[in-house]
């Protein structure tokens, strides 16, 4: 079985896709191995198919699609068609997945996922991918739904949001982002009833939950939004932002010593974090002999 770590692949993405419009080779980063792909210009098809199984790096939740056609939730096995394909995975609270791989029939392949930060030091890379992919795939709704996500200006991010719903059906995603700008909006109900279907779609989509959290918060409905932001720790572990969010719910609720309990977990996961150091101060300053924020050091992974 091959293994492929991303982390390489990711810087080279849109230079794979440069060569595949060009229709010039264009390199995969497939382990001991220089073999020149071209990404189609069309969606391959084919009744061959070979064994994927997509992971996390450290078990992180992400959202999985192959050519626009969603998988599911990492981790993730099944039977992929033969070919050159476009696999996108996206969380959250990490840069978005855009790798050209290649199925072999017989050839079972095992990806896995980094869990990279989305900072402003990498966004400029991430919307070349982004702007490549699409290049490449015009109708891959998931692509599209990437450039929402990582949009700094609201009207983009809302046209291309606009453009994945005219594209395809609501995907969890998809209805994510809808009830994530309903918020922001204040329009709770409406935030509320969007992130609601996108559970009918998948309940054990754990950002749906912390998203449902948030809006709650909003809505001073406190002891709702813990329930759900604990569901989605449950359901997603090693995500920093599931327990930062439960943090600030429970801050508000009067409970500092439990947020600084979520805090620390998540700074363990995102060492370094000042969103989550500078929340730790403030849960210290309403927490008796509290120990200083500096001295909250990694336990480990």
């Amino acid at each position: 079985m091959r293994t492929t770590d991303l982390f390489a692949a990711l810087g080279a993405a849109a230079a794979l896709f440069a060569g595949a419009n060009a229709q010039e080779p264009a390199l995969i980063n497939k382990p001991g191995s220089a073999e020149p792909i071209i990404l189609p210009r069309e969606i391959e098809k084919s009744d061959k198919k070979a064994t994927m199984i997509i992971r996390a790096q450290n078990g992180a939740q992400f959202d999985v699609y192959i050519d626009g056609t969603r998988l599911g939730l990492t981790p993730i096995r099944g039977d992929i068609p033969t070919g050159t394909r476009l696999l996108t995975a996206t969380a959250e609270s990490f840069a978005p997945i855009i790798e050209p791989v290649r199925i072999v029939e017989g050839d079972p392949i095992e990806i896995v996922l980094p869990n990279e930060p989305l900072t402003p030091a990498i966004m400029p890379r991430i919307t070349q991918n982004i702007v490549s992919a699409l290049q490449a795939q015009p109708n891959n709704q998931h692509v599209s739904l990437m450039a929402s996500m990582t949009a700094t200006d609201d009207a983009d991010a809302m046209r291309m949001l606009s453009r994945a719903e005219q594209i395809g059906q609501p995907s969890p995603l998809s209805l994510l982002l809808q009830g994530r700008r309903l918020q922001l909006d204040r329009s709770y109900d409406a935030s509320l009833a969007a992130l609601d279907r996108g559970l009918a779609l998948d309940p054990n989509y754990a950002a749906l939950h912390r998203q449902r959290a948030r809006t709650l918060t909003q809505m001073d409905r406190l002891e709702e939004a813990v329930v759900f932001a604990s569901k989605a720790i449950d359901l997603d572990k090693f995500d920093w932002n599931n327990h930062y969010v439960r943090g600030r719910i429970l801050v508000q609720m009067k409970r500092p010593e439990l947020a600084l309990q979520e805090y620390r977990n998540a700074l363990v996961l995102l060492p370094g974090n000042q969103l989550v150091i500078s929340a730790i101060e403030e849960a210290q300053g309403a927490t008796p002999q509290a120990e200083p924020a500096q001295q909250e050091a990694p336990k480990g992974e």
